[in-house]
């Protein structure tokens, strides 16, 4: 499931982040910007990068987002961009951080040579996901509803029935329209198995498009 990064709430904040990175993390890093995926990453490759890097998840996320913001930016021009982005970052950070721009400097524009990879990644996303509404998120809860036995009369017998099962289930969408962004269901255990046997057929065919190439 494709997924879009926060904007850094501060970039001095995240440079001093950032600095605490050794060049062994931005290799890492640039590994993973070299994919298919560039700065799409998936949750699966998050965890890894901060397992292999020793670094927070969120701090991970804040920094692909900034290099996705400075691919957008970089986007056209060529050579070398480090001294560019160097004056960047200087008029960026604290007097404390000075010492560390050229070594920042150095490491991002080496990241910024992925633009290629952005930029594929980038239109696979805008063919994935068309003009439609995308599913971004998911969640569920599950209920167990009472039914209450009445007499006759319509009056609680104070006994009551099995009870019943019911599933909501909430879609998140990536849509522009506020009314779009959220779709909740509701479904009862047929219906959740209805489901699951279309989810599951359309994996086979995923799989079988997949073979076919």
């Amino acid at each position: 499931m494709v997924q879009r990064n926060i904007a850094p709430p501060s970039l001095a904040g995240l440079l001093h982040t950032v600095a605490k990175f050794d060049d062994s993390v931005f290799e890492r890093i640039a590994s993973e910007l070299a994919k298919p995926t560039s700065t799409n990453l998936s949750d699966e490759q998050y965890q890894r990068l901060c397992s292999d890097s020793d670094v927070e998840e969120a701090d991970l996320r804040l920094f692909i987002s900034f290099i996705s913001f400075l691919y957008s930016q970089t986007e056209g021009l060529e050579g070398d961009v480090t001294s560019p982005l160097r004056d960047f970052l200087l008029g960026s950070v604290d007097d404390d951080l000075k010492s560390e721009i050229d070594r920042l400097s150095i490491n991002i524009s080496r990241l910024l040579n992925y633009r290629t990879s952005f930029e594929s990644s980038e239109k696979r996303t805008r063919l994935t996901r068309g003009f439609l509404p995308f599913v971004i998120d998911s969640s569920s809860f599950v209920d167990l509803r009472t039914d209450f036995i009445r007499d006759r009369n319509g009056k609680l017998t104070g006994d009551i029935e099995k009870p019943v099962v019911i599933v909501q289930l909430m879609l998140t969408t990536d849509s522009l329209k506020e009314q779009e962004r959220q779709t909740i269901l509701q479904l009862d255990q047929d219906a959740v198995h209805q489901l699951q046997s279309t989810l599951n057929e359309i994996l086979e065919k995923i799989r079988i498009l997949g073979d076919s190439e």
